[in-house]
């Protein structure tokens, strides 16, 4: 039998490289990747962390920037390097850094492999949407990279897609990798590829699960991106693998398993009751295999899995005690809704999370909890929030444990530094710095406080840069009626009087504020 030949590991390195520069990745922010978030995992595992305004952050596959730039806009005194092979994309974020004058970080055109050990001393090392998409040399890369530079007290954030999951997408990309061209120019990939997905799902002969699954991810994928489409499903190289896989690659580079940056899906109790036993049952209790069973019975398909030098493992607390979340911060899921009822209080989520309790101490930390939202609260908050006689030792347990069940059940996530979102809009409100410069340069999306896209309309590209703090909203109003460079109408014809202009200004103006503070991009006042 003849061997297969190896494939050309610099030849798909250098065809990975132009597809990047030819279609460029829409580079996001990640909330999953945000260091707070992975220091704040550590701390509750009983590791130590480093707080983000002192610590070397390392993004491998940083693409333009989207992720790690606005955290160097927002943490001045930390210091991050981004490392990524299109040359296209790091000119892309370099141009950006230099336009917001940000000198805490660099950006580096380079393949992992190239890399050079002697930058040690990073607290955190992200690799997000890189490791399935690499040859296994560069896999190796990646963790030998992550185990070569983390500080004493780093975390590592590694993604990737994992089985069995991603197997019944592999049958997608099988179909679109098979009807378009290797060699073609991406954007015509793209096109060709979203064809096939207009067609396959009605041209199928299959009447079971198969044209159910195409039917479902041809709507799915058409509304994305021709840049996640390409990236994806097209380019040379996408290996997910089992998590027993990545742990065992992992423990061979020196790395040790610490957690999900999904906290709540470590969580049997998060799993219908079935599937915990025999998750239970089948893992035996033991760490890795409940992971790998949890793959097994959920069908998940993607995985933000954090690791730590071999050497801290012995460290790890995994009984997840409540004393650890004292000195954290804690944000509400998106939506969360708050309601008082006659047998007590309920926080909930729309995804269906919600937790209930009938102790009227409980329901008025809540209250302020919800009451906070988008932004964090602490367990000083939520004790200061009890009446003064009810702030003892027992009451402060009694809220720990709270924010932590709340952390398990996916209604709030930890960080290590508060998120200073405003709930309501001041007086004079004041936009995040990094937010009000990036719509002054006409971005159409900006980034807020929770690490989150924002998409903005013509009337919040206008505004957002407006809200310095000095103005109210009356001189906003006036400023808007005033700015030729927006078009306003009525009845669709467009309004020059500026009296008219500054009254229609001003209507919406009620309505947008409140919507950018639900966004989490204006700033609480600071308490004195």
């Amino acid at each position: 039998m003849t061997q297969a030949a190896e494939p050309d590991f610099a030849s798909i390195v250098a065809r990975t490289a132009r597809s990047y520069d030819a279609l460029p990745y829409t580079s996001n922010p990640f909330p999953n990747t945000h260091p707070s978030l992975l220091g704040a995992i550590a701390r509750l595992f009983a590791l130590e962390a480093a707080p983000l305004d002192e610590a070397r952050v390392l993004e491998l596959g940083c693409a333009s920037g989207g992720n790690i730039i606005p955290l160097a806009a927002r943490h001045p005194s930390a210091s991050f390097v981004g490392i990524d092979l299109s040359e296209a994309q790091i000119e892309m974020g370099r141009a950006r850094v230099a336009r917001l004058n940000l000198s805490n970080i660099a950006l580096r055109c380079r393949s992992f492999a190239e890399n050079e050990k002697g930058e040690a001393g990073f607290d955190y090392v992200i690799c997000h949407g890189v490791y399935s998409w690499v040859p296994k040399p560069l896999r190796e890369a990646i963790l030998r990279i992550c185990r070569e530079n983390l500080s004493p007290r780093g975390v590592a954030l590694v993604s990737y897609n994992v089985l069995p999951g991603w197997r019944m997408l592999q049958a997608v990309r099988d179909c679109l990798v098979l009807h378009t061209t290797a060699h073609a120019d991406p954007a015509a990939r793209v096109a060709a590829a979203r064809a096939l997905l207009r067609d396959l799902p009605r041209a199928s002969s299959d009447s079971g699960p198969f044209k159910d699954l195409l039917g479902s991810e041809a709507v799915r994928l058409l509304a994305l991106s021709d840049d996640y489409l390409a990236h994806e499903f097209l380019d040379d190289v996408n290996e997910p693998c089992s998590f027993r896989e990545f742990a065992g690659a992992a423990r061979l580079n020196g790395l040790a398993y610490l957690g999900e940056a999904e906290l709540p899906s470590m969580i049997l109790a998060s799993y219908p009751a079935a599937a915990a036993e025999f998750v239970r049952h089948a893992a035996g209790n033991q760490l890795l295999e409940t992971e790998q069973y949890i793959d097994i019975v959920s069908g998940r398909s993607f995985r933000h899995t954090l690791l730590v030098g071999a050497e801290r493992a012995a460290g790890i607390g995994r009984t997840l005690s409540n004393e650890c979340v004292e000195a954290l911060h804690f944000v509400g899921a998106t939506g969360l809704a708050f309601a008082r009822e006659a047998d007590g209080v309920t926080l909930g989520a729309p995804a269906g999370r919600r937790l209930h309790t009938a102790s009227a101490l409980l329901a008025d930390a809540l209250a302020h909890f919800a009451g906070a939202c988008p932004g964090s609260s602490s367990v000083d908050d939520l004790v200061g929030a009890l009446p003064a006689a009810a702030r003892t030792a027992d009451s402060r347990a009694l809220v720990r444990e709270c924010l932590l069940n709340m952390a398990l059940n996916g209604l709030a996530a930890p960080r290590l530094d508060p998120v200073p979102a405003a709930p309501r809009v001041a007086d004079k409100p004041l936009a995040c710095p990094f937010a009000r410069a990036e719509a002054a340069s006409g971005a159409a999306s900006v980034v807020n406080l929770r690490h989150e896209r924002v998409d903005l309309e013509g009337l919040a590209q206008v505004v957002l840069p407006l809200l310095d703090g000095s103005r109210d909203a009356q001189a906003i109003a006036a400023a808007i009626g005033g700015d030729g460079r927006l078009v306003i109408m009525r009845n669709g014809q467009p309004i020059d009087d500026p009296a008219e202009r500054r009254s229609i200004a001003t209507n919406r103006l009620r309505m947008l504020l409140p919507e950018l503070a639900r966004a989490a991009l204006l700033i609480a006042p600071r308490r004195p």
